[in-house]
């Protein structure tokens, strides 16, 4: 496609520069604007490659220069921390600041953006008093000029089109340099957060059996136009990656849910798309004829757990545009199990050997569902009597479900065990962080079971994570070869490529290039020995592990391979750690902090038990 500041005026011709013809915008009452194969497509050749219109990152480059300079401090203070949901304020805030510092030079196009995307409805129920509150800070910091060129109206009407079209990634494991303040705060590990719209990429429908991935990354300063320096704008990429032939005229499709959601069964995940989406979704998983495959009992002919509903698991009348009830009440709509191994077939009412199998399968499934919601802890599956669960197999869905949840939490269940503490057990820590590396075996399994293929863009991060728990390097050369099936020969992918592969050889190596690569664009060099030093600190305060002289591994763990191996655990488990005084709080006191979902209790689910922090994610129903 073009440079990142060629932004037609028609939104087909943007679609068609920005694909360099491999696409094009077609409409029908179904679906509205949607994207189309204009030439045939093959899989795993990228198909586009759009910039981002806006972009933002909590860096926070825009909100620094739109607002004044304490303001902008207190400001990034105050949004740093990501929400509880895993959202990051300061990324959203510096996103809307670029908007409105090229709206000040005539480069934003606000009718342009109001017909390219859309806005949310009443049903989307934005919490207008909390938007206005927190636009009317901004906008009063604003510098003088900039505030008589933008007004509080002109950021809300953006900040509505970032409700439903803003696109948040992570970046990769680095030396963050940029947060220096009067108190002397040092550079530390940690990974940066990205937020941009992209037009093409929106127009892309949902489905739960994708033919497409997106991946999105952020450009080299130097292949943006302005090249290298303070003045270079952050800009995003977005690119479409087919997982299978496309025809000419075919629809391309991406699925919207986060991996877990993926692998949750049709009910929920239709149930989850109506509440965030508001669409029945009728893609070929949902509304086709094959097997409810996460749906996974042990069959009682082979053995093997790929006993599955014949057909997907949803309400037998479809539920049509009207509410979608709960996963236990679609269990009635389950005729059949069929075995995918063995081709068994355990019908409703059998006799015979497998005479009951089916219902007590089904009844097994009601009781791990309704198990007892510990927040952050999840689903507590061990509350179930011995036998109960016994006909589950390793990768049904809500034990997988409830490794997917520890791994999303495992930041806030290190600190609901009080393992943020000062002089924290390291043997305690060490088996959280086994326990994490098991949950990453069991995810990754279970998403390979359901793709057939490992082109899903989660996979290198949580083989990341299984990688910096363990240590181990076979575990670092399966995250690379994840790292390489996803972003292989994709534009801008070579220094992330490159990382991993230095991440591979030295951790001390990678965070060298990592700190190399953060002082881009007029940051000051980052003193790598220093945030080292920084870090030995931390990690002492932490779990006194470096100063124990009878600790078995003294030696190797402060050696600077060791020492690292132990920062990159730290900054990923309490990645505030060294930020907070960790003594500043009474120990088990912690604020309770819940959500209007997490207090609901299903009509199919049982009690609920005190929780102890909001977690990422809250229970289903």
């Amino acid at each position: 496609g073009s440079g990142p500041d060629a932004c037609p005026l028609a939104l087909a011709d943007h679609v068609e520069t920005q694909s360099s013809g491999r696409l094009r915008l077609a409409e029908n009452a179904e679906v509205g604007r949607h994207l189309v194969a204009a030439t045939a497509l093959t899989a795993g050749a990228p198909v586009l490659c759009e910039w981002s219109l806006f972009a933002g990152s909590d860096k926070a480059q825009a909100l620094r220069e739109a607002a004044l300079e304490d303001d902008a401090e207190g400001m990034i203070e105050a949004w740093r921390r990501p929400e509880s949901g895993g959202s990051n304020p300061l990324a959203h805030i510096d996103l809307i600041c670029r908007f409105a510092l090229e709206k000040r030079c005539g480069r934003a196009a606000p009718d342009r953006l109001a017909s390219w995307f859309c806005r949310p409805s009443a049903d989307d129920a934005v919490d207008r008093e909390a938007q206005t509150q927190k636009l009317r800070i901004l906008h009063q910091a604003f510098r003088p000029g900039l505030r008589k060129s933008v007004s509080l109206e002109d950021l809300r009407s953006f900040d509505d089109i970032l409700t439903r079209n803003a696109e948040e990634f992570t970046g990769a494991p680095t030396v963050l340099g940029s947060y220096v303040d009067p108190d002397g705060r040092p550079p530390s590990f940690g990974r940066r957060r990205y937020q941009g719209i992209f037009p093409c990429k929106d127009l892309i429908q949902h489905s739960c059996e994708p033919n497409c991935i997106t991946v999105a990354g952020v450009a080299p300063a130097e292949s943006i136009a302005g090249g290298k320096g303070a003045a270079a704008q952050l800009r995003l990429t977005m690119q479409i990656v087919p997982l299978r032939a496309i025809a000419v005229g075919e629809q391309l499709s991406w699925c919207y849910l986060p991996y877990w959601k993926q692998l949750w069964p049709t009910q929920l995940r239709r149930r989850d798309l109506q509440d965030s989406w508001h669409f029945f979704c009728r893609c070929p998983r949902c509304a086709g004829d094959a097997a409810e495959r996460v749906m996974a009992f042990k069959c009682p002919g082979c053995g093997k757990g790929e006993l599955c509903p014949e057909r997907p698991c949803a309400q037998a009348n479809g539920g049509g545009e009207a509410e979608v009830q709960g996963h236990v009440s679609a269990l009635s709509s389950v005729s059949a199990l069929v075995c995918q191994s063995c081709a068994l077939r355990v019908a409703r009412g059998a006799s015979g050997a497998h005479a009951g199998y089916l219902e007590r399968c089904l009844a097994q499934e009601a009781t791990a569902f309704a198990a007892p919601w510990r927040g952050v802890f999840g689903r507590d599956l061990t509350a179930a009597a011995p036998g109960d669960l016994d006909l589950l197999s390793e990768s049904h869905w809500i034990l997988v479900d409830a490794a997917s949840h520890e791994l999303e939490n495992a930041p806030a269940i290190l600190a609901a065990r009080g393992l943020i503490a000062q002089k924290a057990d390291v043997q305690a820590v060490s088996g959280l962080l086994q326990s994490t590396a098991r949950n990453v075996d069991i995810v990754v399994a279970a998403l390979r079971r359901l793709l057939g293929h490992s082109r899903q863009t989660a996979l290198p991060d949580m083989l990341l994570s299984k990688a910096l728990c363990t240590g181990l390097q076979p575990d670092f050369d399966a995250a690379h070869e994840a790292q390489r099936a996803v972003f292989a020969g994709l534009a801008f992918a070579e220094r992330s490529l490159e990382a991993f592969a230095k991440l591979r050889e030295s951790r001390c190596g990678f965070l060298e290039a990592a700190a190399t690569s953060e002082s881009q664009g007029g940051d000051a060099p980052v003193d790598l020995d220093k945030v080292m030093e920084h870090e030995r600190t931390r990690l002492e305060t932490w779990l006194g592990l470096f100063s124990d002289a009878n600790a078995a591994d003294a030696a190797k763990d402060s050696s600077p391979e060791g020492l690292t191996a132990w920062a990159f655990r730290r900054m990923w488990l309490c990645p505030d750690f060294g930020w907070i005084d960790l003594g500043e709080e009474d120990e088990g006191e912690e604020e309770e902090r819940t959500t209007d979902s997490e207090q609901e209790v299903d009509d199919n689910a049982g009690a609920q038990v005190e929780e102890p922090a909001a977690p990422k994610r809250a229970r289903l129903s």
